[in-house]
């Protein structure tokens, strides 16, 4: 199984309008797929918004609502989430998108500093298993700042835009990123994005994109939606082995955060965190 998903992601072409991303139809052998789909728990075991309309379920091995599901369920997932993901695909995305990857970092940081913290390589993320309903909307937006790479494996259907195709986006112009965490250029910037690319979603179709400072992306399920049902998907992220954050005041302290936005924004993410620190102590 491992040697054929290897052979899927190793052929799959790597797109790059509007940003780096790979697409790969029917990843997974359909039996264990079908394993995977008839697993999952029901959604009144995942961690569910106020407003009902997404829930999740984190893959973690030390996570309370994963440890109190069916034993069938978590040892499928596990082998998603280690042989898959972590064994077999992490290591051909890593090197096929390192060159976008350490960009990426390069642009976030420093050169020097990506070299750096890219010499230990990626790791995959547990992941969690993503549920939302007609009625969800997630504008065009970045993921947090540490994940290279986005990871997304689809278990059900949608043709358009509006039925929660996945969409990428062109921004205007290039945000700066003042933070770290998920980022809306358009709240954050007033940067409008116009949508390039929209990818229909069907089972088990995986796509993997370069998460840039331009990677804008985003879903929107129309509450009008004809079928009330949730759509899913598992989602995991690449990120580095060595995190820098923890050497980020050493950075600052250096000056090897040179670029002015590169500074505010590290800056902004050390005294949040100095904050929080000092309001917990309270």
């Amino acid at each position: 199984m491992q040697a054929g998903i290897r052979a899927r992601v190793e052929a799959a072409e790597v797109a790059r309008d509007p940003f780096p991303h790979v697409v790969v139809e029917d990843l997974l052998p359909e039996p264990f797929f079908r394993r995977l789909a008839e697993t999952i728990p029901p959604v009144e075991t995942f961690k569910q918004s106020k407003n009902g309309r997404k829930a999740d379920m984190p893959l973690i091995a030390t996570n309370k609502a994963f440890l109190a599901t069916p034993e069938d369920f978590r040892e499928t997932w596990s082998t998603l989430r280690d042989d898959v993901l972590r064994d077999t695909v992490a290591p051909v995305l890593a090197d096929r998108l390192h060159d976008d990857v350490r960009r990426k970092f390069a642009d976030l940081l420093s050169p020097e500093i990506a070299d750096e913290v890219m010499a230990d390589g990626l790791v995959s993320s547990a992941g969690r298993i993503m549920l939302r309903k007609p009625g969800y909307t997630l504008g065009p937006h970045t993921d947090s700042a540490m994940y290279a790479i986005t990871c997304l494996l689809y278990f059900s259907e949608a043709d358009a835009e509006s039925s929660g195709a996945l969409c990428l986006y062109r921004p205007e112009r290039r945000p700066e990123l003042k933070h770290v965490s998920t980022y809306y250029p358009d709240e954050e910037e007033g940067i409008e994005a116009e949508v390039v690319k929209v990818i229909p979603i069907r089972e088990n179709l995986f796509v993997a994109f370069v998460n840039g400072q331009e990677a804008l992306h985003g879903v929107t399920v129309d509450a009008d939606q004809p079928s009330d049902e949730f759509r899913m998907a598992y989602q995991a992220h690449l990120v580095l082995e060595h995190d820098p954050r923890k050497e980020v005041p050493a950075y600052l302290a250096d000056e090897r955060l040179a670029d002015p936005a590169a500074r505010e924004r590290w800056q902004r993410y050390v005294d949040e965190r100095r904050e929080a620190e000092a309001a917990a102590e309270r």
